[in-house]
């Protein structure tokens, strides 16, 4: 059983694999930290401009779909700004022990994201909401 936690902790046969991986959850968890922050900045910015841009009930369903269109594609150039911005940031323990930041997947921070401004985007859920609902029927 110690192999296989070896062999999980230690793929790339480096000296500290215990230390990198203690630095890799550190390093995951600030950048957890970084894109949920990120994020919430967004999604209240957004929330409040769509708010005064769009209606609240939006009389024809092109003028729904361009608004669910307008917060999605908002949504994706955000999330690439906020990818590019974070992955300026140095980690502080960067090079110690052989440890790379610049190798962590978590750099894209999709997942995080995704889950923070969805939570966050009230308008934008009520706008799915009444274009499945009450415009198509299909719930």
């Amino acid at each position: 059983m110690s192999n296989k936690i070896n062999t999980f902790l230690n793929k790339d046969n480096k000296p500290f694999p215990y230390i990198r991986f203690l630095m890799r959850m550190l390093d995951i968890s600030i950048l957890g930290i970084y894109f949920m922050f990120f994020s919430i900045v967004y999604a209240v910015i957004v929330e409040n401009a769509f708010i005064k841009i769009f209606s609240n009930y939006p009389d024809t369903i092109p003028y729904l779909i361009f608004e669910i269109c307008m917060y999605s594609s908002a949504t994706m150039i955000m999330a690439y700004l906020i990818r590019k911005f974070i992955s300026i940031i140095p980690f502080p323990l960067d090079g110690y022990f052989g440890y790379k930041h610049s190798r962590v997947s978590e750099l894209k921070g999709g997942v995080i994201f995704a889950f923070s401004v969805f939570l966050l985007l009230t308008n934008f859920k009520k706008k799915v909401h009444i274009l499945i609902s009450d415009k198509l029927n299909l719930i």
